[in-house]
């Protein structure tokens, strides 16, 4: 609680709340040497939300969520929601793109979506925008969405760099050429090859030379196909 309430006090309305049946302690705690209340009833629990003062909520989830951060809580949803409701948009969106990465990896094709609309809602930093659309993009090419694809995968090259540049060009390389679209996969293509890479293996680098391969084999463009591998033997 801070100011100048201490815990001692803290524990003093804690155990009144037991006594009147209020709040229940629970058998195990989620995190080790903390002892975990409950309300006793979700009506009792949703009545008490109810009465605070918009300030007092959007307090309560912020210091909420930095208290969780400190003892190690790992599910990404739950910080993201109280960030959310703290006003803290900074902190959500690491959450909520940790979230979406889960969900999409996941096979959860519209949870990782949504999650990515709330970390674009949080009005994130460039950095930020280019990985929530790279996480949408991922989530989108296994729902085979390709024009979804293709209209995030262009924004995420704009915004996005190195290896993660990568990983959404050869996306919106694969959009374009599955919609047929030379629109889309012309300038993909253009921006793959003309990319310099370290002389180092690079795996999404490899990726997106094997999606631009395969796309030109589709098209019949054999020997540009073996000039760009020529490229990356060398």
């Amino acid at each position: 609680l801070g100011g100048t309430t201490s815990a001692r006090e803290v524990e003093h309305i804690l155990r009144a709340l037991l006594k009147h049946e209020l709040f229940g302690e629970t058998d195990e705690s989620a995190f080790p040497g903390e002892t975990e209340y409950r309300f006793r009833h979700g009506l009792l629990r949703d009545a008490t939300y109810a009465m605070l003062v918009d300030a007092d909520r959007v307090t309560g989830h912020r210091v909420a969520g930095e208290w969780l951060k400190q003892v190690g809580e790992k599910d990404a949803l739950v910080m993201a929601d109280h960030f959310e409701r703290g006003r803290d948009p900074s902190q959500a969106v690491a959450w909520l793109l940790r979230a979406a990465q889960a969900a999409g990896e996941g096979g959860s094709v519209e949870a990782a979506v949504g999650l990515v609309e709330r970390g674009l809602a949080c009005d994130p930093a460039d950095a930020d925008r280019g990985l929530l659309r790279l996480a949408q993009i991922t989530a989108l090419a296994i729902a085979g969405d390709w024009a979804g694809v293709a209209n995030a995968g262009r924004e995420a090259m704009a915004l996005l760099t190195g290896v993660r540049w990568f990983r959404a060009a050869a996306l919106t390389f694969d959009a374009g050429t599955l919609l047929g679209d030379p629109a889309i996969s012309a300038p993909a293509l253009e921006a793959i090859m003309s990319r310099s890479v370290q002389l180092e293996p690079l795996g999404p680098f490899a990726s997106a030379v094997h999606a631009v391969c395969v796309g030109l084999s589709f098209m019949g463009r054999w020997d540009l196909a073996r000039s760009f591998l020529e490229r990356v033997r060398q």
